[in-house]
């Protein structure tokens, strides 16, 4: 395609083998990587917490990486190639600070995220990742439970970027981590832009936090709100260096 794919980035995805169908979905979307971006390393990290902690895994991941620009995925999202390489290299230009490789409509919630059902999930994990077969967006005759306006599953950004946003908080359990990265990015790097494009979020079992609901979750939403009142780089930093786990080596 004559595309200049560059070398300095690396992706970094958030992991644990909890069962064997995350395991399965993983060794897909590590395939599809491979095989569109080969020239990209990949880092896994599980920060070794119980429960598994995606925020703390992640700053593990950005920490073992030196590229100069990170992917930020999610083990179980499969993102559009044509908005990634695109974002790659918006990133890399300078001209946009940090990017959502899919885009939606933030006024009616309703963007091209789609959370996929177990059976689109399985019909899709039953043929390998192939680079000459692109993964197609999900039309409404395809079986998805909803679509998102979302920010998370798959972000790009400067490494040196990430870390000055202090990168993810570390709650105990889900929610509202990837609110307060983007939060602070959008502070300390600049307002993030999206590219056209849509990402699938493929069906895994839940777990009981999110069956239940976490009972931390009001907890986490009130440390994001103090990352939403932050109004100037001053208080965002004061903010990131008590909540951001990035902002604390080796912790």
């Amino acid at each position: 395609s004559g595309r200049r794919v560059m070398t300095d980035v690396r992706v970094v995805v958030p992991y644990r083998a909890v069962d064997q169908h995350r395991a399965d979905s993983w060794a897909w979307v590590c395939r599809w990587w491979k095989s569109h971006f080969p020239e990209w390393p990949i880092t896994i990290a599980d920060s070794g917490a119980e429960p598994f902690n995606r925020g703390a895994s992640r700053n593990q991941a950005m920490r073992l990486s030196n590229e100069s620009v990170l992917i930020i995925a999610d083990a179980d999202t499969i993102p559009d190639y044509a908005a990634v390489a695109r974002g790659v290299h918006m990133v890399d230009t300078g001209q946009a600070p940090w990017v959502i490789p899919y885009d939606g409509n933030g006024r009616t919630r309703e963007g091209r995220y789609y959370n996929l059902s177990e059976t689109a999930t399985k019909a899709r994990l039953r043929f390998p990742p192939d680079p000459l077969v692109q993964i197609v967006e999900p039309w409404d005759t395809d079986d998805y439970e909803h679509k998102l306006c979302s920010w998370a599953g798959c972000l790009i950004v400067r490494r040196v970027d990430a870390f000055a946003a202090g990168g993810y908080p570390e709650f105990p359990e889900w929610g509202y981590e990837d609110d307060c990265f983007r939060t602070a990015l959008d502070m300390v790097a600049g307002q993030h832009q999206r590219v056209p494009g849509f990402c699938l979020h493929l069906w895994h079992p839940s777990t009981e936090a999110q069956r239940f609901g976490n009972p931390a979750i009001e907890a986490n939403r009130a440390i994001f709100m103090e990352y939403k009142r932050a109004r100037t780089q001053q208080q965002m930093a004061a903010v990131v260096a008590v909540h951001g786990g990035l902002a604390h080596p080796g912790r």
